[in-house]
């Protein structure tokens, strides 16, 4: 979903149960229909209006209320439904095309396949492949330090679910 903040609310907010549930449920007046609906959702939106909000070269010409407000279009609850926020810095285009710095679709797969075989060994005697699939319960039995944690492990769960003020990435 492209420009995440520039669909209808009623549309966004929508995804928010399918999204918990995995489930999907249709009613109408002649009955209720319930289908599966696991999915993967992907989305991105710009920082702000102009895009240029935390665009190093360029200066955003937004105000900080239009920033927030922009970003406010899509709600918290959503927000807390999604996984995993990246925030992607513009490239330059000489970096876009320089097939120097290309990868490979053959390599990117490989890699792909790599990590989805160790996830079939993590999780063979769970009856599922994926991090989303694992619920709170199963979550907690996995979530072990290997290392001192980091100073981030110290917020509140709810702190580690919302993406940082004026997050530009999804």
């Amino acid at each position: 979903m492209g420009e995440l903040p520039e669909f209808s609310h009623t549309s966004l907010e929508s995804l928010r149960q399918p999204l918990e549930d995995k489930m999907v449920t249709i009613s109408r007046v002649s009955g209720t229909v319930t289908y599966p609906a696991s999915f993967m959702m992907v989305s991105a939106m710009n920082p702000c209006l102009c895009c240029y909000f935390s665009d190093p070269k360029k200066k955003c010409t937004c105000s900080s209320s239009a920033v927030s407000r922009y970003q406010k279009r899509v709600s918290g609850p959503l927000l807390d439904r999604i996984d995993v926020f990246v925030e992607v810095p513009s490239v330059e285009y000489e970096k876009l095309v320089d097939e120097a710095l290309a990868q490979n679709s053959s390599y990117a797969r490989q890699r792909v396949e790599q990590v989805r075989e160790i996830q079939r060994e993590r999780f063979k005697d769970n009856g599922f492949l994926c991090n989303s699939e694992m619920g709170r319960r199963k979550s907690g039995n996995r979530a072990l330090w290997t290392k001192a944690p980091r100073p981030c492990s110290k917020q509140q769960p709810n702190d580690l679910t919302s993406p940082p003020e004026h997050s530009t990435g999804f």
